[in-house]
């Protein structure tokens, strides 16, 4: 998840004339205007810079903002997901993000027009105060009945500042931060970038954030303030280990519930007429003509599951029968009806059982560190080798080991992988040369034999 936002404000005060005239009482209500909590006529609370320092990692809203009352923040431990938010009630049916209240940095609106927002793209790091508006008057701000969350980015300060942070703890949480803030003249210059990494109390919980949140200020004359404020959020990592039932929760609740098994069965029946097909082969060279009619039936079945968070296995086999539908000579040779057509197993299978450090990391982009290992069983039926159906190879079935690791290396990851196939060294055809001249149809698969491998990615 990547989100920038740049916002320029002009603040002007303009002097009024000073000819003598009169005017009708003209009444003028601005909501920005300074006023002390007690005073205002609504439920607001505000929490300082020292208290967000004090809180914690700077990581959640969660972490300072559970001081304020009629605001319920929840932290959900599932990054991907954001935390729970709700005030007096508003915001608590939201199945991801906050929805209900309304979320502004620096002016900026970091709700979106749906009225979805998201906690962490407020940077910590550098918000020097947070303001929590309660009840009807946050109205004000646009529909959001539940109330107003406000993050404001500290001003600079008159001497320059150079700021670093670092936190560690458990769960592989490690959190960074760099920070400059001072002022040239009348320009003012705040720029944080801060980093977050975490593996996660659950299974397939890692995360990794960045995130950067600059401001700069300057008085463009007496009556005029500039304020560019430029904020840039990338999430590339946030995995989501959902949630458990009560009898997953008492038997290991660092477990990540596993996956909705999926199963495919497909079923067919392929009619055709004057498909090409082998004529002859030899020497490496093929020469084709036209069959008057074949048939294709058979059915295809996929699956794949999880036991555990950790154990996944899938399979793949599918069976047909492809036959010629109707006689034909091939040269001088008589096809019957009937006879199979060559060059086709009549089934096929392949499956997997497969044990993870990394689980969810299939198909993503970038896998997460960890050791994977595996045991594969594939098998194949009868093959035959020629129209006439007097030559084929025998089914077959082998066992294949695989492993691989994946190390992080900063930005790049480094990652080994070895194989070992056909582990009994069982001999058999792999494949067949179809209606070849001199009856040299069979093409041997290899015994026993072993693969190493080596990958390193690193940006640029």
């Amino acid at each position: 998840m990547m989100k920038t936002s740049l916002l320029l404000t002009l603040t002007s005060v303009l002097q009024a004339p000073v000819a003598a005239q009169t005017l009708n009482e003209v009444v003028v209500s601005a909501s920005r205007a300074s006023q002390r909590s007690f005073d205002a006529p609504a439920a607001i609370q505000s929490v300082d810079r020292a208290t967000i320092e004090g809180a914690g990692a700077q990581v959640n809203l969660s972490e300072s903002l559970n001081r304020v009352p009629g605001l319920t923040i929840l932290s959900r431990q599932n990054y991907a997901q954001d935390l729970q938010v709700s005030i007096r009630g508003f915001g608590a049916r939201s199945a991801f993000g906050i929805r209900g209240i309304r979320l502004l940095v620096d002016g900026i609106p970091a709700t979106t027009p749906d009225g979805q927002g998201q906690g962490s793209s407020i940077s910590l790091t550098s918000t020097e105060r947070m303001e929590v508006l309660r009840g009807p008057l946050a109205q004000m701000y646009g529909n959001s009945s539940g109330g107003v969350i406000q993050a404001f980015t500290r001003d600079a300060p008159a001497t320059p500042e150079l700021l670093a942070a670092a936190y560690t703890g458990s769960f592989g949480l490690r959190r960074t931060d760099w920070q400059y803030a001072g002022r040239v003249g009348r320009y003012g210059l705040v720029a944080d970038y801060s980093t977050f990494d975490i593996d996660g109390f659950r299974d397939n919980s890692r995360t990794e954030r960045k995130q950067f949140n600059g401001k700069l200020s300057f008085d463009a004359n007496e009556a005029t303030r500039v304020n560019v404020v430029f904020n840039r959020f990338d999430m590339p990592l946030a995995q989501d280990p959902a949630g458990l039932t009560q009898a997953q929760m008492e038997a290991d609740p660092t477990q990540a519930p596993s996956p909705q098994a999926r199963l495919d069965v497909t079923a067919f029946q392929i009619d055709s007429s004057d498909e090409i097909v082998v004529a002859s082969s030899s020497g490496g060279s093929s020469t084709y003509k036209n069959a008057p009619g074949t048939r294709r039936t058979g059915w295809e079945l996929s699956g794949s599951t999880w036991f555990r968070p950790r154990w996944r296995a899938s399979l793949a086999a599918s069976q047909i029968d492809a036959s010629y539908a109707q006689a034909f000579t091939n040269g001088a040779t008589a096809v019957a009806a009937g006879n199979k057509m060559p060059g086709i197993p009549q089934s096929f299978l392949f499956s997997e059982l497969v044990w993870t450090q990394r689980p969810g990391a299939p198909g993503s982009k970038a896998q997460a560190a960890g050791s994977q290992a595996g045991i594969e069983l594939t098998g194949a039926g009868r093959l035959y080798a020629n129209d006439t159906n007097t030559a084929s190879a025998d089914g077959y079935a082998t066992l294949n080991l695989k492993a691989s690791h994946v190390w992080v290396l900063a930005a790049g990851q480094l990652t080994t992988c070895a194989r070992m196939d056909n582990l009994t060294d069982k001999r058999y055809v792999g494949s067949v040369i179809v209606n070849q001249a001199g009856s040299q149809f069979y093409e041997p698969a290899p015994g026993r034999n072993w693969t190493l491998g080596v990958r390193l990615a690193m940006p640029l």
